[in-house]
């Protein structure tokens, strides 16, 4: 007697992927190169220090950054956990997929905008300098 085989949702989406494997993977390859270069998009702008001052600026803007990085990576290992569950790569499933990642690439842009003033503001209280905080105030209406 053979034992009996399981019959579960999540295991039979894992066995009977749509579309082609080979498709499958090309999604799964373009999608992680979307992300990573979401990540690299967040450190772009980042500058070689020129004195020890520039250089504890440049430290001060770490913990923004990797709050920043680590939201990248969560909404990376959330799609990487549904495409590993369900290996789709009908058209619905690639457009949608194409939507999510152009909606990530557009994300990381106010993220650099929040590393920059969650940075400015922590180190203008650091400092004691009254102008980091005036230049990341938004002038309410």
């Amino acid at each position: 007697m053979s034992a009996p085989v399981s019959t579960s949702p999540d295991r039979a989406a894992r066995q009977r992927p749509r579309g082609r494997p080979d498709e499958v993977a090309r999604l799964h390859a373009f999608s992680d190169g979307v992300f990573a270069f979401a990540a690299t998009l967040l450190v772009v702008n980042l500058r070689i220090p020129d004195s020890y001052d520039d250089l504890l600026t440049a430290l001060g803007k770490v913990p923004a950054l990797a709050l920043a990085f680590a939201a990248v990576v969560s909404l990376w290992a959330v799609h990487r956990g549904f495409f590993s569950r369900y290996p789709l790569a009908d058209t619905w499933s690639v457009a949608l997929n194409a939507v999510l990642l152009f909606v990530v690439l557009i994300y990381v842009y106010p993220l650099k905008l929040l590393v920059e003033v969650t940075s400015a503001r922590v180190l203008g209280a650091q400092v004691g300098t009254v102008d980091a905080m005036a230049a990341t105030d938004v002038e309410r209406v």
